[in-house]
């Protein structure tokens, strides 16, 4: 959707549709955005731990879920608290609680105090991690092949660590 908003802008503002192309193909990625990789045993990894919003939240669990329906894989979900929400903080966080039930996650991870908000209302199998680093120690010994996994949260919570310790310890040989 964001590259084709700025795709969108350069046409208006009198771009060619070739010149907005190059322009747009010079881009870089930034890393924790959307990120698509593989781990070994075909486990799928969607790494979108660059930060979290309520709408971002709901909106990567219903793809995730699209996802794993669709490639009939388990979907495992890491979440990490969402900050800066003020009074309604928990309200957000059971909602996305609800919503990963609806749409089928198998296994939530949840890491950081606020995120023990989304095991609230989500009836299935949750895990607990006060910190990214002990959530990828134990969701090494977790993970099954082929699974669909998603990792998100805010950018406090430090995710990174959790992404880069599985890419090193299941990456693909």
């Amino acid at each position: 959707e964001p590259l084709l908003a700025a795709l969108g802008g350069a046409l208006a503002l009198g771009l060619g549709l070739e010149q907005a192309a190059r322009g747009l193909s010079r881009l870089r990625r930034t890393g924790l955005r959307g990120d698509v990789y593989r781990l070994r045993e075909d486990i799928t990894v969607y790494d979108d731990s660059y930060n979290a919003s309520p709408a971002a939240v709901a909106a990567v669990l219903r793809y995730g879920a699209d996802q794993a329906r669709t490639q009939r894989r388990r979907l495992v979900v890491v979440l990490g608290g969402m900050f800066e929400l003020g009074a309604c903080a928990r309200a957000y966080h059971r909602e996305a609680g609800e919503l990963a039930e609806r749409v089928g996650v198998d296994l939530l991870v949840c890491v950081g105090d606020e995120a023990r908000w989304y095991a609230e209302t989500f009836p299935g199998r949750t895990l607990f991690y006060q910190d990214a680093a002990s959530a990828a120690d134990a969701l090494r010994e977790e993970l099954r092949g082929g699974d669909y996994l998603i990792v998100k949260g805010s950018r406090g919570v430090g995710l990174e660590t959790l992404t880069r310790k599985l890419r090193e310890s299941l990456a693909l040989v």
